[in-house]
């Protein structure tokens, strides 16, 4: 039997689930438009954070705002209706992290190519962050 506070939970569940996948969804559209916007990027040999720089590096911010928007929600989401495991606490731990990586990687954008600037410096060590995440 199912009680008025299950019910409840599951149905934020579900909302935390699916806008989650619309966010993930936003994610994948920004690379994919992207990829039509700048031609002039070869796609094997140029990291996405190229395409943070120059006149749609706004698409790719918001690309990662909404992957980083994407990894909290799901979190929620888990934290309310997933299993209780100490697997799932990590899992949970591991898309935060993600989460602040990706969030840290939208608000400080690489440096140009041969330039140092603090920004880009804090870009690259968000991409650790990232790439050693789930």
């Amino acid at each position: 039997m199912t009680t008025p506070r299950t019910a409840t939970r599951r149905s934020a569940s579900t909302l935390f689930a699916n806008t989650a996948i619309a966010c993930f969804a936003c994610w994948a559209l920004a690379l994919l438009l992207l990829h039509a916007l700048r031609p002039d990027r070869a796609l094997a040999t140029t990291w996405i954070s190229g395409y943070a720089l120059g006149p749609y590096g706004w698409v790719m911010t918001t690309g990662w705002l909404a992957a980083s928007c994407g990894c909290v929600l799901l979190a929620l989401g888990l934290a309310r209706s997933g299993p209780r495991t100490g697997a799932a606490r990590l899992g949970r731990l591991l898309l935060g992290i993600l989460a602040l990586g990706l969030l840290t990687t939208a608000i400080f954008p690489p440096g140009k190519k041969g330039e140092a600037s603090i920004s880009g410096e804090i870009h690259s060590i968000s991409f650790l962050v990232n790439e050693c995440s789930p």
